[in-house]
Parts: C-alpha cells; structure tokens; sequence
C-alpha cells in the first residue's frame, strides 16, 4: 500500500483503530470544518449519500463512505455540494495482522496530521502493537479493551496511551464480535479479567461505560455517597455486573441515601443518541444534581431509524421495544439478539420489517415466523417446532400468508428430529443432477462493514406454489432449513437453470 504526499486545507482528520481476531481494521475520516457563518439550525445530523467498496481481495478491503450535513430531518437525499458540509470515511481492514499494517498507521498520522480518536481490542493483543503502543504511547479520547484481556495487559495498555475522555470495556456475554453466537461463551463459564468498580473510578475520565464489572451492591452505595466530594471529572457512569453474579439490589444501593424517586421518564442525550430511564436524583453539597437507576433493560428512544442492531444486557419488557418501533417503524433491517420477559404482542411492529435477523440463544422463536410479513427472516441459535414450519409453509403454498416472503433461514440450537417430515407434506421436485444447481442470492445488511453481502442458497429441489404457481428451492439438514422463493413460474424456473 502506497501513499502519496497530499495537501488538506480546513480539515479534520480523525483515525481510529481496531484489533480484532477475525479483522484489523483503520477508520480514516476526513471531515470539512466548520464554517464559523454556519448555524446550528441548518446543520442538524449527517446523512449517508453513498457507500462503495474500493477494493476488496478477502484479505485486504478498503471501503468509503461519503455522507453531508443537513437540516433536513426525513431520509431524502438533498444533498447540496456548494452548501453542506460533508465528510469522507475510509475503512481499510485486513483480516490477519501484519507487522506492515502498524507503518500505515504511522503514515497516515504523519501524512494528514491526524488525531488518534480511539483504540479497540477485541480478544487479542498482538506483541507488536503493544511495542507500538509503548513507543508511540498516543494521545487519545477513547479506549476500548475486551473484559477477558489479563489485567495485566489492561494496565500495561493504559500506563501507554491513557484514554482522555471514554474507557469502554465489552463483554463477550453481553456483545458477542462479529456473528460470533454468544452462547458460546456462557454466563456459567465466564471469567473477566477487568478493571474492577473502584479502578475504574481512579482512571479519572470523564465517561466510563464497563459492560463486566465487580462490585457488590454496598460499592454502588459508597460511590454514590461519596461523588459529591470526587470524582469531579465523572461526567456519565454506565456499569454492568458480571454476567455469572445476582442482579443489583436496589434497596441496598440507596439504603441511607437523601435519594427522590422520579415520578416520570428522564431522558437525555449522550454521544447523539437519546436514552429514556425511570430511577432516582441525588443532590451534592455544591447544588448539583445526578440521576441513576438499575438499568433493566432500555433502548435509545431514535426517531427515522432505518437500520436497527439491537442487543440487550439483560431482559425487557416487550412495551420498551414497542415504543423503539413506535418512534421508527417500518424499518429495513433489524438485527435483534433477542431477550425479552415475555413474548411479543401478534401485532408487534417488529414482524412488518423488511429484513429481520433473530438470534434467540435457544429460545423459542415461533411467534416470529407465524407473524412475519416481511421479505427475509433469519431465525439464528434458535428452537423452532416442525409444525410450526410446516403450518407456515402450508399458508405460503394456499397464498393466504407471506406474499412478500422472499427468503427464511431457520438454525436450531438443537436439532429437528425427521426433518423429512416438513417437506413430505409437499410435492418436491428436483433438478437433473446434470444440470448446475441454481443459486438464490440475497443481499444482507453488514453492521461491523459498511455496505451488504450476498447470502447464497444453492439447491436442486424446489416446490411449486399452488396458488400463483411461484416456485421455491429449498435447502434442510437436522439443523439448518432454508426457503428461497424465486418470484417465476415453474417453466421459467427451468429455462433460467438450462440458460
């Protein structure tokens, strides 16, 4: 990878750094300032105008995203190149490190003067970056390390490049990387290396977000008795308890604590987005007031969302996710690790998305697929009853439901027992072994790369609906079973496969 010397007037150059197991990644964003003529009224959020992969071997990708800034509070391109301000993004990711991966970070720091914003690590700290790190020992706002990482290198990380403003920590329980189903790390076998509640009080920033945390219930009480004499720089304070301890005790928490219980919803913003809890206000001796609650489970209440990643720390209440999709509904894509204290309503807005993807880690997942209306439905590390399948593929054969069905992939936790039985109730065909099978192709949303993929099914057997005479390949192992509906008749399935 070469780069060239190159001149940026009135530009902001942010970098920011990820090291993963299954990607390395740097994210180059170039961003106009801002002009000091320029209101807050016009300019009120970024709208994405395109994405398009550069280059992309497997190994090595690089892609760009442009977006401008706009008033304009509805998903309509407007953009305006005299006028908007706009940014340029660059991800360029690998999927092994390599040693010549850390020269082009160098290089672009050097190159556009650009600001360290973040450093990620996910699972893996290779010798080399922490040589890096120890040498370059950069200036940064945000630190993200994982909660299994040796403490020891948590604290060698963080004697090197101390984080200025955010210290996040993730946990594979609570946020599996990438597809990777978090069931295979359970709360039953999970050990955290992390910071515990009071190191991460010393770390001085000002927001500490720590998805795997110890501390007892009588810490949380201490802390919230003393921030009114430190902890001045405390801004935001998110902890979570690791996964394979009791839930908070709320009594406990405010026992001999001057606390006022709020009567209604408090919402507020933070990093762009809007979040709504119900807890308690606490004043200190300077007139300050903070509010805090046990969260239990809450969503960012977002107006216009199209794309949605929704992933829970602990169960909800069905009517917080209902009021999420009350504020966006009608969305493209929802990717949705599911957990929930009960099952959603038959009406519930999440079953009109265009694009659902379900992981349940073993849960049932029925209801999903007797209520969809969309066009692709992936149930993942899910529990599906065979009468269930076959009830729904009986009303796609009448015509009576999933008009607008294009593809739905079931994978079970467990295993069907006679999987044969689903399709016995049907008249399958099958394409002559001497021709090439077919192949369904759907485009699926990426929410770690920017852009989509294509997801493949490639099957000679096929049924023909007995009602608008559509016809649909099909695919079924003990654990997988898939549906693709080619949106042709039966004559022109067959004389696409003999093109």
């Amino acid at each position: 990878m070469q780069l060239r010397s190159t001149v940026i007037y009135n530009v902001w150059v942010a970098l920011k750094l990820f090291f993963g197991t299954e990607e390395i990644r740097m994210t180059v964003k170039f961003e106009n300032l801002k002009p000091e003529n320029e209101s807050k009224e016009k300019n009120a959020r970024w709208r994405l105008l395109y994405v398009d992969d550069m280059m992309n071997t497997g190994e090595f990708s690089i892609t760009h995203e442009f977006s401008y800034l706009t008033g304009n509070d509805y998903y309509i391109d407007v953009y305006n190149s005299k006028k908007d301000r706009t940014t340029s993004t660059y991800r360029i990711s690998i999927r092994h490190f390599r040693a010549e991966f850390l020269k082009w970070i160098d290089n672009v720091i050097v190159m556009f003067n650009a600001t360290l914003n973040a450093l990620a690590f996910d699972n893996i700290c290779h010798p080399k970056v922490m040589k890096w790190i120890e040498e370059r020992k950069p200036s940064l706002d945000k630190l993200a390390v994982d909660c299994s990482f040796p403490s020891v290198t948590i604290r060698n990380i963080l004697n090197y490049c101390h984080p200025k403003n955010e210290f996040y920590t993730r946990c594979e329980v609570f946020e599996p990387s990438g597809w990777t189903p978090s069931s295979e790390t359970t709360k039953s076998t999970h050990v955290t290396n992390s910071l515990d509640f009071n190191d991460l009080l010393k770390l001085g920033v000002p927001i500490i977000n720590s998805q795997c945390t110890e501390f007892t219930d009588n810490v949380l009480n201490d802390f919230l008795k003393n921030w009114t004499t430190s902890m001045r720089k405390l801004e935001y304070l998110s902890v979570v308890r690791t996964p394979n301890n009791p839930e908070i005790n709320e009594d406990t928490v405010i026992e001999g604590l001057d606390v006022t219980r709020m009567e209604q919803t408090v919402r507020f913003e933070r990093g762009g987005r809007t979040f709504s809890f119900t807890g308690y206000s606490i004043l200190n001796g300077r007139g300050q007031k903070a509010v805090f609650g046990i969260d239990r489970g809450f969503l960012p209440m977002l107006k216009n969302i199209n794309y949605s990643l929704i992933r829970l720390n602990y169960a909800i209440d069905p009517a917080i996710l209902e009021e999420y999709l009350f504020l966006s509904p009608n969305q493209e894509t929802i990717q949705f690790d599911i957990n929930l204290k009960s099952e959603l309503e038959q009406n519930s807005k999440i079953y009109e998305t265009e694009h659902l993807r379900v992981a349940s880690l073993g849960q049932p997942t029925d209801h999903f697929l007797l209520n969809f209306s969309g066009r692709s439905l992936f149930l993942e590390n899910t529990n599906v009853q065979k009468e269930t399948i076959i009830e729904c593929l009986r009303a796609w054969n009448s015509d009576m439901r999933y008009q607008n069905l294009n593809f739905l992939s079931i994978e079970l936790y467990d295993v069907f027992t006679d999987v044969r039985q689903i399709m016995n109730q049907f008249n399958v065909k099958e394409i002559e072994k001497e021709r090439n099978p077919p192949v369904f192709m759907i485009p699926r949303r990426s929410f770690f790369l920017s852009g989509t993929y294509s997801v493949e099914l490639a099957s000679r057997r096929y049924v023909v609906n007995e009602s608008n005479g559509h016809v649909a390949t099909f695919s079924m192992s003990n654990k997988i079973f898939a549906f693709a509906v080619w949106r042709m008749t039966e004559k022109e399935f067959l004389d696409k496969v003999s093109s």
